[in-house]
C-alpha cells in the first residue's frame, strides 16, 4: 500500500476517481474515451488503452433457499466484509460452496472459535497447503517455462499423502486433472489441520430446504447449523469489456486492437497453473504490460499480431489457456519478449528465495503448522500429536 501511495504521488494529476467510462472508440490518432464525472460528460483522447476491469469475478450469485424464513440462525454472504461482526465462538457453521472464498471463510470461522465447520459443495474442489504454492513459484523453470516433471510428481506425492493423513476428501477430479474446470486452487494449511482435528468436513450436495436449526440436503442429510455462509461464486463480467470497447473478439495475446489491451483474470481452465505466470494473475499482468510497452506505437505491431500462434477468440470465451498460449507465441517469435519473461521469472524466484529459501520456509511453515493445531484445539499440542508435517522430506 505504501508503494502504491508513493507511485500515486507522481501521477496524482492523472488519476481520476469517481469517474465512469462509458465507451472507448477509435478516433483521430488513437482512441476517444467517453467519460462521466459527477454527471458531467467528458471526452479523453489517447493513443492507447488498457482495460483493467473484472472478467471472472462479476456480480455475486444470489442464494435463496426453500423455507429460508424458518431458519433461526444467521445467514450471511461470504464476500466483502459481511462476516466481520459475526461471533463464531462455539458455533456450528455451514459454508455453501468450495471455491477460494469458501475455503477462506472456513479458515475465518475456525480461527474465530467455531465448534465445527461443514462445507456443502457440488463437487469436492482442490485445496493445496501453503508450501505447494511456494514451490510453484520458487522451483526453477526449464527453457519452455515448465517445472521439472520429477519435481512435480514428488510434490504431488506429498500433497496426496497429506490428504490421506488428514482425512480431507480428495478432489473429485484427481488424479486425471489437478482441478475442476472453472475452479481455482485454494491455498490453506488450516484446511488439512482442521480435518485432522475433526473440526471440518465436506459434504457433496446442495440445500433442498432450510429448517429451524439447519438444512436438509438433496442427499437426504440434515446438517445442523447456527451460521450459514453463502460462497457460491460470481457471474462472469467479460461482457462489460465487450460493451465498452464494441469488440466481440479478442486476440489470445490480450489485444482488442492496436495499442488496445484487455488485462484481467479470465475463466480458469485446466492448464491455468502450469505456466510462467504460476498461479498469479498479477504475474500475467506484469508480463503483458511489458509487451504493451514494447510494441506501443511501433511499426512492428501488425506483424506481431500476425505471429504464429496468435488467434482471435470470442471475448466472452477467454480463458487462462488463451493468454498463456499467446504469451508463449510471442516468446517463441521475439527474443526481446523471451528476455522479458526470463527476467520476470528470475526476479520473482530471487525475491522468493531471498525472503525464504526452502530450508527457512519449511522451518517457519512447520512452526506455524504446530501453532495452528494448538489454536484450533484450544490447548498446547506436541508435534507427535499433530498431523504429520510430511514436507521436511523435501530437504533430503
Amino acid at each position: 500500500m505504501e508503494d502504491i501511495a508513493e507511485l500515486a504521488k507522481n501521477a496524482s494529476g492523472r488519476l481520476f476517481t469517481e469517474t465512469e467510462v462509458e465507451k472507448v472508440k477509435t478516433g483521430g490518432d488513437g482512441y476517444r474515451v467517453r467519460l462521466n464525472r459527477g454527471g458531467k460528460p467528458h471526452l479523453l483522447e489517447c493513443k492507447g488503452v488498457i482495460l483493467a476491469i473484472n472478467d471472472r469475478v462479476g456480480t455475486p450469485r444470489k442464494a435463496e433457499w426453500e423455507n429460508q424464513e424458518a431458519f433461526k440462525g444467521v445467514i450471511v454472504a461470504g464476500i466483502r466484509n459481511d462476516t466481520e461482526k459475526i461471533d463464531w465462538r462455539d458455533k456450528r457453521v455451514l459454508i455453501v460452496g468450495m471455491g477460494a472464498f469458501a475455503v477462506e471463510n472456513a479458515r475465518t470461522a475456525l480461527e474465530g472459535g467455531a465448534r465445527h465447520v461443514t462445507v456443502l459443495c457440488r463437487r469436492h474442489g482442490t485445496v493445496c497447503p501453503k508450501i505447494i504454492d511456494y514451490l510453484n513459484f520458487a522451483t526453477p523453470y526449464d527453457d519452455a517455462f515448465r517445472h521439472d516433471k520429477k519435481s512435480n510428481m514428488r510434490n504431488m506425492m506429498y500433497w496426496k499423502k497429506l490428504y490421506e493423513l488428514s482425512g480431507a476428501t480428495q478432489p473429485d477430479c484427481w488424479m486425471g486433472k489437478i482441478k475442476h474446470d472453472g475452479h481455482t486452487i485454494s491455498v490453506s494449511d488450516i484446511w488439512f489441520i482442521g480435518h485432522y482435528l475433526k473440526k471440518i468436513r465436506t459434504v457433496a450436495g446442495a440445500i433442498r430446504r432450510m429448517t429451524e436449526n439447519g438444512v436438509d440436503t438433496d442427499g437426504r442429510q440434515h446438517i445442523e447449523a447456527d451460521i450459514v455462509v453463502s460462497s457460491i461464486g460470481f457471474e462472469r463480467n467479460a461482457c462489460v469489456a465487450g460493451e465498452l470497447s464494441g469488440c466481440r473478439d479478442i486476440s489470445t495475446n490480450n489485444y482488442l486492437g492496436r495499442d488496445f489491451m484487455y488485462l484481467a483474470d479470465a475463466h480458469i481452465d485446466d492448464n491455468a497453473f502450469n505456466s510462467l505466470f504460476g498461479s498469479s494473475v498479477l504475474e500475467m499482468v506484469k508480463f503483458y504490460t511489458e509487451v504493451f510497452i514494447l510494441f506501443f506505437d511501433q511499426p512492428g505491431f501488425d506483424e506481431m499480431m500476425r505471429a504464429e500462434g496468435i488467434e482471435k477468440i470470442p471475448i466472452e470465451e477467454r480463458t487462462w489457456a488463451h493468454y498463456i498460449s499467446g504469451a508463449m507465441a510471442l516468446i517463441r517469435k521475439y527474443p526481446a519478449v523471451q528476455k522479458i519473461a526470463r527476467d520476470q521469472v528470475a526476479k520473482r524466484t530471487q525475491n522468493f528465495l531471498e525472503a525464504h529459501d526452502l530450508e527457512t520456509y519449511i522451518a517457519g511453515n512447520k512452526r506455524e503448522w504446530i501453532d495452528t493445531h494448538s489454536k484450533l484445539a484450544g490447548r498446547p499440542m506436541k508435534e507427535e500429536d499433530c498431523l504429520p508435517y510430511v514436507f521436511e522430506k523435501l530437504l533430503k
